[in-house]
This record gives structure tokens, sequence and C-alpha cells, in this order.
């Protein structure tokens, strides 16, 4: 016999974005867009699966194959967080990108 599923809905706190930062390159056939967003969840003390802080990169090339790429990091803390996104734009954001927001 099969048991049936029980499902519970629960209330997660918003999360609040703490930094965002788009950069782009090149014009309408070699457009280039690079954005970083790093957030803190506010659910990690409800449901120890959720992370304190997750940090988001979008990296657009419409000149590519694979046009879209995308990376995700997590940690419990806001400075290593922030670490993390500050070493990504370093490496990534070189010469001739434009901060746009």
């Amino acid at each position: 016999m099969v048991q049936p599923v029980v499902v519970v809905e629960v209330s997660l706190p918003e999360h609040d974005v703490i930094m965002r930062e788009v950069y782009k390159k090149g014009g309408n056939e070699k457009l280039m867009v690079q954005k970083y967003v790093v957030w803190m969840t506010n659910k990690e003390k409800e449901d120890s699966r959720f992370p304190a802080y997750v940090m988001h990169y979008t990296n657009f090339s419409a000149g590519r194959a694979d046009m879209l790429k995308r990376e995700v990091r997590v940690s419990s803390s806001k400075g290593q967080i922030m670490s993390v996104a500050k070493e990504f734009i370093d490496k990534n954001v070189k010469k001739g990108w434009m901060k746009v927001s």
C-alpha cells in the first residue's frame, strides 16, 4: 500500500538584495553583459537547507555559441560572500566594460 504524501505549506521570510552590479561591453550585434547579484536569504534560521548568503553571476555574450553562462556561490558569512563577489568582478571586468548599474 502506498502512503499518501503530506504537504505542509511553510511561510518563509523574503530575501534582501545587498549588492547588484551590471556591466556591458560592445554594441547591438556583439553585446556582452555581466551581472553580479548578492543577497541575504533570511531563511537559514527557518530551514537549514537554505544558505545565509548567495552570489549569482550571469555572463551573456551574443557572439558566443553558449550565449548564457551562470555561476552560483553560497556562504554562511556576509564577509566571505562579498569577497567572492569582489574576486569575480576583479577577474572578469577588465578594460572596455562599462558599469550600467
